[in-house]
């Protein structure tokens, strides 16, 4: 890592850790030399990452919180605070897709207009009201700090239709790097 991206040394909570994305910028902070708090749902999940990243120049701790629960994200930035005295950035990562939110079926990717309520609502309470929580969390301790970071992370999803089947391991036939390619050259 350059000069330019120096975080040694620096805690840095990181949402959704144990999902493709959330596992890779807390690897690069990790490498980086950061205190890298990560954190989903899955506390078994993000144990294992945690544990992966054991042989990099930071730190990395597990921790879970549902970012959609006052109470837990609380939890998550004291635990954070008492570990490592301190918060200097955050990652708003964690994300849900509706087509996700249960088990998987053959019809892992419904069509929107067959979203029903619950599934939109509990999207719109991780993908938005969790990362209102979690930055209305570490604000005060970064105020107090005068200093800090938070990045919200979104999507490129927001403006074009997804292809699904990216995000499925198990579909034969397909590789996700191929169906990215696929999908990007379609769009030029």
């Amino acid at each position: 890592m350059t000069s330019d991206f120096d975080v040694a040394g620096r805690t840095i909570i990181v949402t959704g850790g144990a999902g493709l994305l959330g596992r890779e910028y807390a690897r690069a902070l990790v490498v980086a030399g950061a205190s890298v708090v990560v954190t989903d749902i899955n506390h078994a999940s993000v144990v294992a990452v945690a544990a992966d990243l054991l042989d990099q120049p930071g730190t990395a701790v597990a921790g879970a919180a549902d970012v959609t629960a006052e109470a837990s994200v609380a939890h998550l930035v004291r635990t954070t605070l008492d570990t490592f005295g301190r918060i200097d950035g955050l990652v708003n990562n964690a994300a849900l897709n509706p087509s996700f939110a249960g088990e998987r079926t053959a019809e892992f990717d419904p069509p929107f207009e067959q979203y029903s309520l619950d599934q939109w609502n509990r999207t719109l309470a991780v993908n938005l009201t969790g990362m209102f929580l979690c930055a209305r969390e570490v604000a005060p301790t970064m105020r107090a700090q005068q200093r800090g970071v938070i990045v919200n992370i979104s999507s490129t999803y927001g403006m074009v239709g997804p292809d699904q089947r990216l995000y499925e391991a198990d579909t034969p036939g397909y590789s996700a790097a191929l169906l990215f390619l696929v999908s990007d050259a379609r769009r030029t």
